[in-house]
């Protein structure tokens, strides 16, 4: 959602609310107006700028459900913080990997 007229601008969409087991998320993709690659920075700034304050999850798919989709990119806007997923909680509870 960029009104700027730079072809490496990022426009960011928006594709409705879904609800998810860490609440409700808006999903969204971004992409740069010329189609090329974006750093992780350049994702992060665009989205920070967007919705500040707010907290994102981009998921890594498995190979069965892996879209290779132009230099897009989709993240997950939640309006809490995701139980358990913060990175500085030293405190979270140790899980053990499922077999």
């Amino acid at each position: 959602m960029t009104h700027d007229n730079d072809p490496n601008a990022v426009l960011i969409v928006e594709q409705g609310w879904i609800q998810t087991d860490f609440g409700p998320a808006l999903r969204i993709h971004l992409q740069r107006k010329d189609k090329a690659i974006l750093s992780f920075s350049e994702v992060y700034c665009a989205f920070a700028t967007a919705y500040p304050n707010k907290w994102a999850l981009q998921c890594l798919p498995p190979r069965s459900h892996f879209m290779d989709q132009v230099n897009r990119y989709h993240l997950h806007v939640l309006d809490t913080q995701p139980k358990g997923l913060d990175l500085f909680d030293r405190q979270a509870p140790k899980a053990r990997r499922s077999a």
